[in-house]
């Protein structure tokens, strides 16, 4: 999953970028067994300079896909990156970048890096 993390954030062409990734539930706690790994991840605009609409919108018509409703062409450029951060892995749950501090539960920064971190 980090090295979909770094090959998201080195497509020029994608409207977000990878910011933060950390993992919560089960997997940050002393469970003895992990059934699924929840990743709280963190966006942001790849190119804040330029206008996030015309953004969304040129990437959801770039892509081919046949979306039907302004709203599903606007999410597209998250629903694309939430995509290739999960990797078609059933064991990924991808969930808000507040999730851990909305329940209340602890979280393991896993990108960036601790040492990486700015």
């Amino acid at each position: 999953m980090l090295e979909r993390v770094a090959e998201i954030n080195a497509r020029d062409e994608l409207v977000f970028r990878v910011k933060r990734v950390r993992a919560f539930g089960s997997y940050a706690s002393e469970a003895p067994e992990v059934g699924d790994i929840d990743l709280a991840v963190d966006w942001e605009q790849r190119h804040p300079d330029r206008d996030i609409i015309e953004q969304l919108l040129a990437r959801a018509d770039a892509s081919g896909k046949s979306l039907n409703t302004y709203m599903a062409r606007l999410n597209y450029g998250e629903v694309e990156v939430d995509r290739l951060l999960k990797g078609r892995s059933p064991y990924i749950s991808i969930q808000g970048a507040n999730c851990p501090e909305k329940f209340g539960v602890p979280a393991i920064v896993l990108f960036p890096p601790p040492d990486e971190a700015p």
